[in-house]
C-alpha cells in the first residue's frame, strides 16, 4: 500500500480523533483527501495538517507560569496569558472554516427561499386553473340541465303528436304490388338530430 494513505483508524489515533468523528467529517472537510482502492476509504497523510494544531493543544495543553514566593511582592498583579502563534493560528483556521459554513448556509438559504418562490407561483397557477376548471363545469351542467329540460319537453310533445295523429289517419289498405316497406321507427334522438 502507499505510504501516504493511511487507514481510517490509523487516521483517527494519529489525529487524536475518534474514528466516528473521520467518519463524519469525509464528506465534508476531509473529502479533499479520501481515497477509495479497492473499495477500502483510505486518507492521505496531507490531511494531518488540518489537525496539527489540534493534536499539539491536546497532546500538551498551556500551563499557567508558576510563581514563585520569592517572586510575588504585595503591590503585584497577575498578568492575562496571551495567546501565542499556533493559538492564533488555530483560532484563525477556525473562523475561516466558521465563515465558509456560514456562507454555504446562506447559498443553500438563498436555493431555498428561490425553491420556496418558485412553489409559491406553482401553487398560486393551479389555483387560478382549478377556478377556471370549476367555472367551466359549472357551465357545462347548466348546458347539460338545459339540454335535459328541452329533451323532456320535446319527448312530451312528440308523445301527444302520435295520438292525434293515430285517430284522425285511418291506415290505408294498400295492394301486394303497390306494398311499400313501412319506415323503420326512428329514435327520438335520431329525431331530434336528424341522422
Amino acid at each position: 500500500m502507499n505510504e501516504e494513505l493511511m487507514t481510517i483508524k490509523d487516521f483517527a489515533a494519529a489525529a487524536g480523533i475518534s474514528h466516528q468523528t473521520v467518519y463524519k467529517q469525509m464528506k465534508k472537510r476531509l473529502k479533499a483527501y479520501v481515497v477509495t482502492v479497492e473499495n477500502r476509504k483510505y486518507i492521505k497523510k496531507s490531511a494531518l495538517d488540518l489537525y496539527a494544531t489540534h493534536a499539539t493543544q491536546v497532546a500538551q495543553p498551556m500551563q499557567p507560569e508558576k510563581v514563585s514566593k520569592n517572586n510575588v511582592s504585595s503591590n503585584t498583579v497577575a498578568q492575562p496569558l496571551q495567546p501565542d502563534a499556533t493559538e492564533n493560528a488555530t483560532s484563525f483556521a477556525t473562523q475561516k472554516q466558521l465563515e465558509n459554513q456560514i456562507e454555504a448556509l446562506q447559498e443553500r438559504l438563498k436555493a431555498a427561499e428561490a425553491d420556496k418562490e418558485f412553489m409559491r407561483d406553482q401553487l398560486q397557477m393551479k389555483d387560478r386553473q382549478i377556478e377556471s376548471l370549476n367555472e367551466n363545469l359549472k357551465i357545462a351542467q347548466q348546458l347539460a340541465a338545459a339540454d335535459k329540460q328541452k329533451l323532456l319537453a320535446l319527448e312530451a310533445k312528440q308523445a301527444e303528436e302520435p295520438e292525434a295523429t293515430a285517430e284522425a289517419t285511418e291506415p290505408e289498405v294498400i295492394s301486394a304490388p303497390d306494398r311499400k316497406q313501412p319506415e323503420r321507427k326512428r329514435s327520438i334522438l335520431s329525431r331530434i338530430f336528424r341522422r
